[in-house]
């Protein structure tokens, strides 16, 4: 069969289940052998009493039952691991098979954990790149993973290689999203309705909240010159989107750096808020969090703000900042305001931890007071 990760239902599996059973078998019929025999009575046992006989005889009797208990389960590990072993050998057999039979090469295939399937465009070797031969595999390898069950199939098309993507349209295919080159297609095979999820939902910013470092009545502000703020002339704190793969704490540093030169270091996140696109074609949800962030200097004098967006920087009184106009018509954002500015609002921790049963650590976000950490 065709691009299938497993091996074949009907010739694999059969297999397998033979190869494990009948090893199976012979471990149980060795095992077997390792019964504990008549102790006979040795010279010792022979000139003494009958009690201490009984106690020689019941001794080996015991030593020759646990070297029974520990060959049996050496042989039963490596039964499993036999097992395993020639799981593995198998599929490989099937997946050369398939590649023989017309399909994609295995090593731009991955078998997902919801039995879907992910290919690679870009790994694919020069002569399945051409339209006719990436049609006519495509096709068959659909088939074919709808016969054995599969679920969703997704396909990563790199820019250049952008005259594929009409085939997968044709195909069944829809456009899934598209990010740094990369255009990712998707399709359901079950008839059912589809289980995949969809593309990239939010955006994530933060807002850099920094208190003067004598003088807590005032806090850090910048104008821009361009955007929505920049229409309104409104003071600001600086603001930015997160990059793919950074923490929440980890854009508020490079943000502040980039647009003010200055170095912080994330305290607590205050308050967040969420917004969804007044379009349901364009636009994406965002989440903004507002972190209070902490500076070593309130000198301003050498700090060199980002010459592109930014038009000024100073030192602000937090009332004056919360009385502005477009905050003063805003009950949304008067409410992010004093959450901001409440000094007895301690916010939220960043701790990172590792995971535990897998590699890599992920962060999480709590109050500060319910950290044992």
């Amino acid at each position: 069969t065709t691009n299938n990760l497993e091996p074949p239902a009907s010739v694999g599996a059969t297999i397998k289940f033979f190869v494990l059973f009948s090893f199976m078998m012979s471990c149980l019929r060795l095992t077997r052998g390792f019964t504990p025999q008549r102790v006979r009575s040795s010279a010792i046992g022979r000139r003494a009493t009958p009690s201490v006989a009984r106690r020689f005889s019941t001794a080996a009797a015991t030593a020759r039952s646990r070297r029974r208990y520990d060959v049996s389960r050496s042989v039963l590990f490596l039964a499993a691991g036999v097992a395993i072993t020639t799981q593995r050998n198998f599929t490989s057999v099937a997946l050369c098979e398939d590649e023989s039979n017309g399909g994609f090469p295995d090593d731009a295939l991955t078998l997902d954990a919801y039995n879907g399937i992910t290919l690679r465009a870009e790994l694919l070797a020069p002569e399945q790149q051409d339209g006719e031969t990436f049609a006519s595999t495509l096709q068959h390898s659909i088939e074919t993973w709808r016969g054995e069950g599969k679920r969703g199939i997704w396909i990563h098309v790199p820019t250049k290689m952008a005259h594929l993507v009409p085939i997968c349209v044709e195909q069944g295919f829809e456009f899934h999203f598209a990010r740094n080159g990369v255009l990712t297609l998707t399709q359901w095979l079950p008839d059912t309705q589809s289980r995949l999820p969809l593309g990239p939902t939010h955006q994530v910013g933060v807002g850099c909240f920094v208190v003067h470092p004598s003088d807590p009545s005032k806090m850090l502000c910048v104008q821009e010159k361009t955007g929505p703020a920049a229409q309104y002339k409104l003071w600001k704190m600086p603001t930015g989107l997160l990059d793919p793969g950074e923490d929440i704490g980890e854009a508020a540093v490079r943000e502040l750096k980039e647009e003010t030169s200055l170095d912080g270091e994330l305290d607590s996140i205050l308050v967040f808020r969420q917004a969804h696109p007044r379009s349901d074609y364009i636009g994406q949800s965002d989440l903004f969090f507002v972190c209070r962030m902490k500076v070593a200097t309130e000198d301003l004098s050498n700090a060199q703000i980002q010459e592109e967006e930014i038009a000024e920087m100073c030192w602000m009184d937090m009332k004056e900042f919360a009385d502005q106009e477009v905050w003063r018509g805003s009950p949304l954002y008067t409410e992010i305001n004093r959450a901001t500015m409440d000094t007895k609002n301690k916010g939220m921790i960043e701790i990172k931890l590792p995971v535990g049963f897998r590699p890599g650590e992920q962060t999480i976000y709590m109050p500060s007071s319910g950290s044992h950490l």
